[in-house]
C-alpha cells in the first residue's frame, strides 16, 4: 500500500475513533436519566453496563452494507439493563415508551426478540435513542438500549464463548450446525422456563422433546463439556482501582488471561487512545479487547462473563432444565 493510501486510512480511522468516543458521554447521560426513571417508578434492575462497538464489528457491518454510512449505525454505543424477570423487562419497556426522556428521542424502530426470538435463539428487547443536545459533537448521535432478563443474558454471553471455541459467528447463525442447534435448543428451554414464545421451528415441541434433542446433540458434540473446559480465572489485573467509570478488558484466549485497566470519567480520551492501540493488535479468536462501563469489578464480571471466559451460570441453568425434563 502506498504511503498516501496508508495516511488516508490512518486519517479515516482517527475520524471514526473520535466519533465513536463521542458516544461515551451520550451513554452516560442516558444512563443517568434511566436510572432515575426506574428508581422513581419502582422498577428494579440487577445491573447495567455500557460498551462501545469494536472497530472490527463496525467494519463488518459496513462491509455487509456498502451503502450504509456511519450515521446509519444505531449501536455504536450500547446501554444494557438486566432484570430479574420478564415482568420487570416489560414494565421498563412500557415506562420508557410512555415517558419522555429529556435530551433523547425514542425512535420508532424497535425490536422485541423476546416475543419473536431471532433465528439464532437470541432474546432481548432493543430500543434506539437519538440524542438531542446543544453540543454538535453529541447532537443526533444514536445509541442502542437493550433490556433483557438474567437468563437471557447468560444465554447471550455463553454464545460469545461458543464463538471463541468454534471460531465462527454463532450469533449470526453461522458455524457448525450442531453448535447452532445447541444454542437454539437451550434458548427454547429458557423460553419455556420464562413462559415466553419459543423459536418458530420448535413451536410444536414441549420441554421433554427439546431436552431429548439437546441430549442427543450433547452425546455427539459434548458442547457442555467443551464450555466447561473453556474457563479461566481472572489471573492478571493491571489496575487495582475498581471503583472507576470505564474499564478496558484485554483477553488472551490462548493463555487464558484477562487484564483489566480502569479509568476515571475525566480520562475518557486516555481510555479511548489505549483502546485504539490495543484494537490494532487484535487477532480474531486469539485475543479480544473491549471498552465498557460498569459499577465495579463484580458488575463487570456479571455484565461481560464471556470476556472472563466464564459460562458457569449458563451451564448450571442448562443442566437444571435437563434434570427437570
Amino acid at each position: 500500500m502506498a504511503s498516501k493510501d496508508i495516511a488516508e486510512v490512518d486519517a479515516a480511522t482517527k475520524l471514526i475513533d473520535d466519533w465513536r468516543l463521542n458516544h461515551l458521554p451520550v451513554l452516560k447521560m442516558l444512563e443517568e436519566k434511566l436510572d432515575g426513571l426506574f428508581k422513581d417508578e419502582g422498577v428494579p434492575f440487577l445491573f447495567s453496563s455500557q460498551r462501545l462497538k469494536r472497530m472490527t464489528s463496525i467494519q463488518d457491518k459496513l462491509d455487509k452494507k456498502p451503502d450504509m454510512r456511519l450515521g446509519g449505525l444505531n449501536d455504536i454505543g450500547g446501554q444494557r439493563y438486566v432484570f430479574a424477570d420478564i415482568e420487570s423487562v416489560y414494565k421498563a419497556k412500557q415506562l420508557i415508551s410512555t415517558r419522555p426522556i429529556e435530551g433523547f428521542e425514542l425512535l420508532p424502530k424497535q425490536y422485541d426478540y423476546i416475543d419473536q426470538p431471532a433465528e439464532s435463539g437470541y432474546r432481548s428487547i432493543h430500543l434506539v435513542f437519538k440524542c438531542q443536545h446543544e453540543d454538535e459533537r453529541y447532537d443526533g448521535l444514536r445509541v442502542e438500549l437493550q433490556l433483557r432478563t438474567k437468563l437471557q443474558h447468560t444465554w447471550a454471553t455463553a454464545v460469545e464463548s461458543g464463538e471463541i471455541i468454534t471460531g465462527r459467528a454463532l450469533k449470526n447463525s453461522q458455524g457448525p450446525m450442531e453448535w447452532l442447534d445447541f444454542f437454539r435448543l437451550t434458548s427454547a428451554l429458557f423460553s419455556i422456563g420464562e413462559q415466553c414464545p419459543i423459536l418458530t421451528e420448535y413451536k410444536d415441541y414441549n420441554g421433554q422433546s427439546i431436552s431429548a434433542s439437546l441430549k442427543q446433540i450433547e452425546e455427539r458434540v459434548k458442547c457442555i463439556d467443551l464450555l466447561k473446559a473453556f474457563k479461566a480465572a481472572l489471573r492478571s489485573i493491571e489496575n487495582n482501582e475498581y471503583a472507576q467509570e470505564y474499564y478496558i478488558l484485554k483477553v488472551d484466549y490462548v493463555k487464558r488471561v484477562v487484564n483489566v485497566s480502569s479509568f476515571a470519567f475525566e480520562e475518557q480520551e486516555k481510555a479511548s487512545q489505549y483502546y485504539n492501540e490495543l484494537e490494532r493488535k487484535i487477532e480474531n479468536h486469539k485475543n479480544a479487547v473491549i471498552l465498557v462501563s460498569a459499577g465495579g469489578l463484580k458488575e463487570l464480571r456479571e455484565a461481560y462473563p464471556s470476556y472472563f471466559i466464564d459460562t458457569t451460570e449458563f451451564l448450571e441453568r442448562v443442566e437444571s432444565f435437563l434434570d427437570l425434563y
